[in-house]
Protein backbone atom coordinates (compact mmCIF):
# COMPACT_ATOMS: atom_id res chain seq x y z
CA UNK A 1 0.00 0.00 0.00
CA UNK A 2 1.33 3.44 -0.88
CA UNK A 3 1.59 5.68 2.18
CA UNK A 4 1.63 9.03 0.37
CA UNK A 5 -0.57 10.28 -2.47
CA UNK A 6 -0.67 13.55 -4.40
CA UNK A 7 -3.54 14.17 -6.80
CA UNK A 8 -3.31 16.43 -9.88
CA UNK A 9 -5.18 19.74 -10.04
CA UNK A 10 -7.35 18.55 -12.89
CA UNK A 11 -8.88 15.63 -11.04
CA UNK A 12 -11.81 15.21 -8.65
CA UNK A 13 -9.41 15.80 -5.72
CA UNK A 14 -8.21 19.21 -7.05
CA UNK A 15 -4.59 18.97 -5.96
CA UNK A 16 -5.11 17.21 -2.63
CA UNK A 17 -2.47 15.24 -0.76
CA UNK A 18 -2.84 12.32 1.65
CA UNK A 19 -0.46 10.36 3.83
CA UNK A 20 -1.02 7.47 6.21
CA UNK A 21 -0.03 7.26 9.91
CA UNK A 22 -0.66 4.55 12.47
CA UNK A 23 -2.13 6.94 15.02
CA UNK A 24 -4.42 9.13 12.88
CA UNK A 25 -5.08 6.98 9.82
CA UNK A 26 -5.06 9.03 6.62
CA UNK A 27 -4.18 12.72 6.95
CA UNK A 28 -5.86 14.46 4.00
CA UNK A 29 -5.46 18.11 3.04
CA UNK A 30 -5.83 20.51 0.15
CA UNK A 31 -5.06 24.22 -0.22
CA UNK A 32 -7.58 26.45 -1.99
CA UNK A 33 -7.23 25.68 -5.69
CA UNK A 34 -8.53 26.98 -8.99
CA UNK A 35 -9.57 24.14 -11.30
CA UNK A 36 -12.30 23.55 -13.87
CA UNK A 37 -13.08 27.28 -14.02
CA UNK A 38 -13.82 27.84 -10.31
CA UNK A 39 -12.21 28.01 -6.86
CA UNK A 40 -12.33 24.96 -4.58
CA UNK A 41 -12.05 25.53 -0.82
CA UNK A 42 -9.25 24.25 1.40
CA UNK A 43 -9.81 21.36 3.77
CA UNK A 44 -8.01 19.18 6.28
CA UNK A 45 -9.33 15.94 7.72
CA UNK A 46 -8.22 12.77 9.47
CA UNK A 47 -9.87 9.59 8.25
CA UNK A 48 -9.27 5.85 8.71
CA UNK A 49 -10.05 5.16 5.03
CA UNK A 50 -9.11 8.49 3.36
CA UNK A 51 -12.74 9.48 2.76
CA UNK A 52 -14.62 12.42 4.30
CA UNK A 53 -17.59 10.26 5.41
CA UNK A 54 -15.34 8.48 7.95
CA UNK A 55 -13.40 11.55 9.08
CA UNK A 56 -12.80 11.95 12.82
CA UNK A 57 -11.57 15.55 12.49
CA UNK A 58 -12.65 17.92 9.73
CA UNK A 59 -11.52 21.49 9.19
CA UNK A 60 -12.83 23.37 6.20
CA UNK A 61 -16.17 23.96 4.54
CA UNK A 62 -19.22 22.33 6.04
CA UNK A 63 -20.46 22.54 9.65
CA UNK A 64 -22.32 19.20 9.33
CA UNK A 65 -19.04 17.47 8.41
CA UNK A 66 -17.37 18.89 11.54
CA UNK A 67 -20.24 17.70 13.75
CA UNK A 68 -20.38 14.18 12.36
CA UNK A 69 -16.56 13.96 12.54
CA UNK A 70 -16.69 14.97 16.22
CA UNK A 71 -19.31 12.29 16.90
CA UNK A 72 -17.24 9.58 15.20
CA UNK A 73 -14.17 10.65 17.18
CA UNK A 74 -16.12 10.45 20.46
CA UNK A 75 -17.60 7.05 19.61
CA UNK A 76 -14.58 5.23 18.17
CA UNK A 77 -11.50 7.46 18.31
CA UNK A 78 -9.16 8.19 15.43
CA UNK A 79 -8.34 5.49 12.89
CA UNK A 80 -11.32 3.26 13.78
CA UNK A 81 -12.22 0.09 11.86
CA UNK A 82 -14.60 1.35 9.15
CA UNK A 83 -15.77 -2.14 8.23
CA UNK A 84 -16.70 -2.97 11.82
CA UNK A 85 -18.46 0.35 12.53
CA UNK A 86 -19.89 1.19 9.09
CA UNK A 87 -23.58 0.75 9.97
CA UNK A 88 -23.25 2.54 13.30
CA UNK A 89 -21.45 5.43 11.58
CA UNK A 90 -24.30 5.76 9.08
CA UNK A 91 -26.87 5.76 11.90
CA UNK A 92 -24.90 8.36 13.87
CA UNK A 93 -24.76 10.61 10.80
CA UNK A 94 -28.52 10.24 10.27
CA UNK A 95 -29.21 11.03 13.92
CA UNK A 96 -27.07 14.16 13.77
CA UNK A 97 -28.85 15.33 10.65
CA UNK A 98 -32.19 14.78 12.41
CA UNK A 99 -31.00 17.07 15.21
CA UNK A 100 -31.12 19.95 12.78
CA UNK A 101 -34.88 20.10 13.49
CA UNK A 102 -34.77 19.05 17.17
CA UNK A 103 -36.33 22.19 18.61
CA UNK A 104 -35.30 24.15 21.72
CA UNK A 105 -32.77 21.60 23.05
CA UNK A 106 -30.98 21.35 19.71
CA UNK A 107 -28.05 23.64 20.60
CA UNK A 108 -27.43 21.88 23.93
CA UNK A 109 -27.42 18.48 22.21
CA UNK A 110 -25.11 19.64 19.42
CA UNK A 111 -22.80 21.27 21.97
CA UNK A 112 -22.65 18.00 23.89
CA UNK A 113 -21.71 16.14 20.73
CA UNK A 114 -18.98 18.63 19.82
CA UNK A 115 -17.44 18.88 23.30
CA UNK A 116 -18.23 15.43 24.64
CA UNK A 117 -19.97 16.88 27.71
CA UNK A 118 -23.27 18.49 28.63
CA UNK A 119 -25.12 19.20 31.83
CA UNK A 120 -27.87 16.57 32.15
CA UNK A 121 -30.48 19.29 32.69
CA UNK A 122 -29.54 20.95 29.37
CA UNK A 123 -30.19 17.83 27.30
CA UNK A 124 -33.03 16.26 29.27
CA UNK A 125 -35.08 19.47 29.31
Amino acid sequence: MKRFRIYPLRSAMHGAAQFWTRRWGWVCFKPPTYAFGRWWPAYFYLSPNATPWAATLHIGAGVPKRRTAAARRLLWGHNFDTDKHWRAAQLACSALNALADAGPRREAMLGAIETGYAEPSEVAG
